[in-house]
């Protein structure tokens, strides 16, 4: 579990990383690794700054985006 503060106004970001390997051997001198990974495991919602132009009432503080959500990637290797 990582925790960051991205700057001095802004609140604290969660994301919570996992990461799995195997290996195994197929032969003499061949191996084949299997990896899973995620990103934001637990999809917290990680929202960007709200805005920031006063001039504009409308939209002034409000936020509109987010950061990545939970992304899962798979790799699979052979050595030899």
């Amino acid at each position: 579990h990582t925790r960051c503060l991205s700057d001095w106004s802004s609140d604290v970001c969660c994301s919570d990383l996992l990461s799995l390997r195997r290996s195994f051997a197929v032969r003499e001198g061949v191996r084949l690794t299997a990896e899973a990974q995620s990103f934001n495991l637990l999809n917290h919602a990680n929202f960007n700054q709200p805005d920031a132009f006063a001039d504009q009432p409308l939209t002034f503080g409000k936020i509109f985006s987010a950061k990545a959500p939970r992304q899962i990637q798979f790799a699979l290797r052979v050595a030899f």
